[in-house]
């Protein structure tokens, strides 16, 4: 018997139907790695006032120059939420 549920489209293959385009191939793995690190360096360049932040998985210190050291991810990490672990002290603004 030839054919079986391998054979039959599955939703990529639905959407590329409806549209007349082939679908874009998920990024690698290391494709994928370098983009998460990427998106939580720039973490630091949204948020000045954080020393330091991560997503569980990428974790990032500021340095005095205003670039980020981060580590690399391992390959069986599952990011969360980008956060700031430490801040660092900012006086109030003076009242007016």
């Amino acid at each position: 018997m030839t054919g079986g549920a391998a054979d039959l489209p599955g939703p990529d293959d639905i959407d590329t139907m409806r549209s007349g385009t082939a679908a874009t191939p998920p990024a690698s793995g290391e494709d994928a790695a370098e983009a998460e690190r990427l998106a939580v360096q720039a973490f630091g360049a949204r948020n000045p006032t954080c020393l330091a932040w991560g997503d569980g998985c990428v974790t990032c210190l500021a340095e005095e120059a205003g670039k980020p050291v981060c580590n690399n991810p391992g390959p069986a990490c599952t990011p969360r939420e980008t956060a700031c672990t430490r801040r660092r002290d900012v006086p109030p603004e003076p009242a007016k």
